[in-house]
Protein backbone atom coordinates (compact mmCIF):
# COMPACT_ATOMS: atom_id res chain seq x y z
CA UNK A 1 0.00 0.00 0.00
CA UNK A 2 1.32 3.43 -0.96
CA UNK A 3 1.66 6.12 1.65
CA UNK A 4 1.47 9.32 -0.39
CA UNK A 5 0.19 11.63 2.33
CA UNK A 6 1.91 14.98 2.83
CA UNK A 7 1.20 17.73 5.34
CA UNK A 8 1.46 21.45 4.70
CA UNK A 9 0.84 24.33 7.09
CA UNK A 10 0.32 27.90 5.90
CA UNK A 11 1.11 30.45 8.59
CA UNK A 12 2.51 33.91 9.17
CA UNK A 13 5.17 32.11 11.23
CA UNK A 14 4.87 34.28 14.32
CA UNK A 15 4.40 31.30 16.67
CA UNK A 16 7.76 29.99 15.47
CA UNK A 17 9.37 33.03 17.14
CA UNK A 18 8.04 31.97 20.55
CA UNK A 19 10.78 29.87 22.21
CA UNK A 20 8.42 27.54 24.09
CA UNK A 21 6.35 26.82 20.98
CA UNK A 22 9.40 26.37 18.76
CA UNK A 23 11.05 24.00 21.23
CA UNK A 24 7.92 21.83 21.29
CA UNK A 25 7.67 22.01 17.50
CA UNK A 26 11.24 20.76 17.08
CA UNK A 27 10.84 18.04 19.72
CA UNK A 28 7.66 16.76 18.06
CA UNK A 29 9.37 16.28 14.71
CA UNK A 30 12.63 14.94 16.19
CA UNK A 31 10.66 11.97 17.48
CA UNK A 32 8.77 11.56 14.18
CA UNK A 33 11.33 11.70 11.34
CA UNK A 34 9.01 10.02 8.81
CA UNK A 35 6.35 12.64 9.47
CA UNK A 36 8.94 15.41 9.19
CA UNK A 37 9.88 14.17 5.71
CA UNK A 38 6.26 14.63 4.64
CA UNK A 39 5.74 18.00 6.32
CA UNK A 40 6.24 21.49 4.89
CA UNK A 41 5.57 25.03 6.07
CA UNK A 42 4.52 27.99 3.95
CA UNK A 43 5.11 31.37 5.59
CA UNK A 44 2.89 34.14 4.27
CA UNK A 45 4.82 37.37 3.86
CA UNK A 46 3.76 40.44 1.91
CA UNK A 47 6.93 42.45 2.18
CA UNK A 48 8.71 44.93 4.37
CA UNK A 49 6.52 47.90 5.16
CA UNK A 50 3.23 46.08 4.70
CA UNK A 51 0.80 48.11 6.79
CA UNK A 52 -2.02 45.57 6.59
CA UNK A 53 -0.49 42.87 8.80
CA UNK A 54 -0.86 44.22 12.31
CA UNK A 55 -1.64 42.82 15.75
CA UNK A 56 -4.87 43.76 17.54
CA UNK A 57 -2.79 46.24 19.52
CA UNK A 58 -1.90 48.07 16.29
CA UNK A 59 1.74 46.93 16.35
CA UNK A 60 3.09 45.90 12.96
CA UNK A 61 3.88 42.19 12.64
CA UNK A 62 6.41 42.50 9.81
CA UNK A 63 9.58 42.18 11.88
CA UNK A 64 8.19 39.15 13.72
CA UNK A 65 7.51 37.46 10.37
CA UNK A 66 11.07 38.35 9.28
CA UNK A 67 12.32 36.68 12.47
CA UNK A 68 10.27 33.57 11.60
CA UNK A 69 11.90 33.51 8.14
CA UNK A 70 15.29 33.76 9.82
CA UNK A 71 14.47 30.92 12.20
CA UNK A 72 13.28 28.66 9.36
CA UNK A 73 16.40 29.42 7.33
CA UNK A 74 18.43 27.74 10.08
CA UNK A 75 16.41 24.50 10.07
CA UNK A 76 16.33 21.50 7.78
CA UNK A 77 12.55 21.69 7.32
CA UNK A 78 10.98 22.00 3.88
CA UNK A 79 9.62 25.54 3.84
CA UNK A 80 8.42 28.11 1.35
CA UNK A 81 7.31 31.73 1.28
CA UNK A 82 3.92 32.84 -0.02
CA UNK A 83 4.11 36.41 -1.26
CA UNK A 84 0.97 38.27 -2.35
CA UNK A 85 1.47 41.25 -4.64
CA UNK A 86 -0.94 44.08 -3.77
CA UNK A 87 -1.19 47.85 -4.01
CA UNK A 88 0.96 48.47 -0.92
CA UNK A 89 3.95 46.45 -2.17
CA UNK A 90 3.63 46.92 -5.93
CA UNK A 91 6.55 49.33 -6.05
CA UNK A 92 8.96 46.91 -4.40
CA UNK A 93 7.76 43.32 -4.73
CA UNK A 94 10.68 42.36 -6.99
CA UNK A 95 13.19 43.77 -4.49
CA UNK A 96 11.40 41.97 -1.63
CA UNK A 97 11.43 38.60 -3.39
CA UNK A 98 15.09 38.83 -4.39
CA UNK A 99 15.90 39.85 -0.81
CA UNK A 100 13.98 36.86 0.59
CA UNK A 101 15.88 34.49 -1.69
CA UNK A 102 19.28 35.99 -0.91
CA UNK A 103 18.73 36.37 2.84
CA UNK A 104 16.66 33.34 3.82
CA UNK A 105 16.88 30.81 0.96
CA UNK A 106 13.45 29.18 1.09
CA UNK A 107 12.88 26.13 -1.11
CA UNK A 108 10.32 28.06 -3.16
CA UNK A 109 8.52 31.37 -3.35
CA UNK A 110 4.90 31.22 -4.36
CA UNK A 111 3.56 34.55 -5.57
CA UNK A 112 0.01 35.60 -6.27
CA UNK A 113 -1.73 38.82 -7.16
CA UNK A 114 -4.41 40.32 -4.93
CA UNK A 115 -7.72 40.23 -6.81
CA UNK A 116 -8.12 44.00 -6.33
CA UNK A 117 -5.17 44.38 -8.73
CA UNK A 118 -6.85 42.61 -11.67
CA UNK A 119 -7.39 45.82 -13.63
CA UNK A 120 -3.88 47.15 -13.09
CA UNK A 121 -2.05 47.02 -16.43
CA UNK A 122 1.09 48.42 -14.82
CA UNK A 123 1.19 45.31 -12.65
CA UNK A 124 1.00 43.02 -15.68
CA UNK A 125 4.00 44.78 -17.22
CA UNK A 126 5.96 44.68 -13.96
CA UNK A 127 5.14 41.01 -13.45
CA UNK A 128 6.33 40.18 -16.98
CA UNK A 129 9.58 42.11 -16.47
CA UNK A 130 10.07 40.58 -13.04
CA UNK A 131 9.42 37.06 -14.34
CA UNK A 132 12.10 37.47 -17.03
CA UNK A 133 14.51 38.90 -14.45
CA UNK A 134 13.84 36.06 -12.00
CA UNK A 135 14.19 33.36 -14.63
CA UNK A 136 17.75 34.53 -15.17
CA UNK A 137 18.38 34.96 -11.46
CA UNK A 138 16.88 31.64 -10.37
CA UNK A 139 19.33 29.81 -12.62
CA UNK A 140 22.07 31.05 -10.28
CA UNK A 141 20.17 30.33 -7.04
CA UNK A 142 20.69 26.69 -6.24
CA UNK A 143 17.55 24.90 -5.09
CA UNK A 144 15.14 27.86 -5.20
CA UNK A 145 12.17 27.98 -7.51
CA UNK A 146 9.60 30.69 -8.06
CA UNK A 147 5.95 30.19 -8.89
CA UNK A 148 4.12 33.24 -10.21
Amino acid sequence: MKNNVTFNVITNGILLTKPKFFKGFLEYFETRPRTKQKFSIDISFDGIGNQERIYQSGKKSTMDVVEALNIMSKTDFTWRVRYTIHKANLHKFAEDIVGIINTFGPMRIISSIDSSMDDNTDLAEKKYTFTRFMEKRINTCSGVSLIL
